[in-house]
């Protein structure tokens, strides 16, 4: 069972404007590439939920090599705005 699965059986919803959105992850790339495409895409999904759901907290989680990439992007791209 993988982890959206067990998030459902939970009660999340998935998919955009519901609880339980995701951003893809691409063990390719390089730093470059999630400064230039990936980060900003990040950014502006957290917004947009945080938004769309009448500015409530957004909680980031990840597995695997997604964990240091989401701490990148905390540490070292988004602002306390």
């Amino acid at each position: 069972m993988t982890v959206i699965h067990w998030l459902e059986k939970a009660g999340y919803k998935v998919g955009m404007h519901t609880d339980l959105v995701s951003a893809p992850y691409n063990f390719r790339w390089g730093p470059d590439d999630y400064t230039d495409d990936a980060f900003p895409k990040l950014k502006a999904l957290v917004e947009s939920v945080y938004e769309s759901h009448g500015q409530r907290r957004v909680a980031l989680t990840s597995i695997s090599l997604g964990s240091m990439l989401v701490h990148t992007f905390l540490t070292h791209f988004v602002d306390q705005e």
